[in-house]
């Protein structure tokens, strides 16, 4: 679970499905590949596609605080579009056992 608080957005991974909730509009997404840096464990490049739209997150082991909320375990950018525009969307995510 993801999430930015400065736009407000969200971003449920639950391989092989996820879902973004971002500006009054919800997307679909399958996850057809999550993919470590090169040589390394993390950080991990997380490919979303959907009908429409697509978005690759790129979440990093790193405290990350959502203003006054507890801190998580991880910090996450999300790059994806709206009506042919790019956007970046950063945030926090938690792991969800």
């Amino acid at each position: 679970m993801c999430q930015g608080i400065d736009p407000l957005w969200e971003l449920d991974i639950l391989p092989p499905q996820g879902q973004l909730r971002f500006s009054d509009i919800t997307s679909d997404f399958d996850i057809p590949d999550i993919k470590p840096a090169e040589g390394r464990s993390m950080p991990l490049a997380i490919s979303l596609i959907g009908a429409t739209d697509t978005a690759i997150a790129i979440v990093e082991i790193e405290d990350c605080q959502l203003g006054d909320q507890q801190s998580l375990s991880h910090e996450v950018q999300v790059l994806t579009q709206r009506r042919g525009l790019p956007i970046m969307l950063t945030g926090c995510c938690k792991s969800v056992d």
